[in-house]
């Protein structure tokens, strides 16, 4: 299964010069925990870094910083962790597990962000998976019970 088949396809982004109120307002109303930080021109932004709504805790809020006054690049995590669209969904899962990850920015080979795979999205696929190997057991268990009691 490639990374592509389970990221999320629409990310929500902040400039890395915007304050931590913006980014925190921005996760807000995308319902997310977590923004690639983008830098570069409005054409061609390229993400440089992460933050998560926990830097945001940890960080400005638990320490009485101003988000106002502090830019998403001061907080962001520079060591971006990213996956190619057709790399494995298992690999990576492993290489996130390894480096204690939660989310890989999904970006293309031109370096353009495309999605965002995360753990979530992992489990999800995998509780779909065991649902399907599931539903096959109970049918097999019927089909057996149809066949033996016909045969009767």
């Amino acid at each position: 299964m490639k990374v592509t088949n389970l990221a999320t396809h629409r990310v929500a982004t902040i400039d890395a010069s915007l304050p931590i109120a913006a980014a925190a307002l921005a996760m807000r109303n995308n319902h997310v925990g977590a923004l690639v930080v983008t830098s570069g021109d409005d054409d061609r932004p390229r993400p440089i870094g992460i933050i998560t709504d926990r830097d945001i805790v940890v960080s400005v809020v638990a320490l009485g910083l101003d988000p106002n006054a502090i830019a998403a690049a001061d907080i962001m995590s520079e060591q971006l962790f990213s996956a190619d669209p057709e790399d494995d969904a298992y690999a990576t899962i492993r290489k996130m597990r390894v480096l204690g990850v939660r989310r890989a920015p999904v970006i293309n080979a031109k370096g353009k962000l495309s999605g965002m795979f995360t753990m979530d999205d992992f489990i999800a696929f995998l509780a779909r998976e065991m649902g399907e190997v599931s539903s096959l057991i109970a049918a097999e268990q019927l089909e057996e019970q149809t066949t033996r009691f016909a045969c009767e």
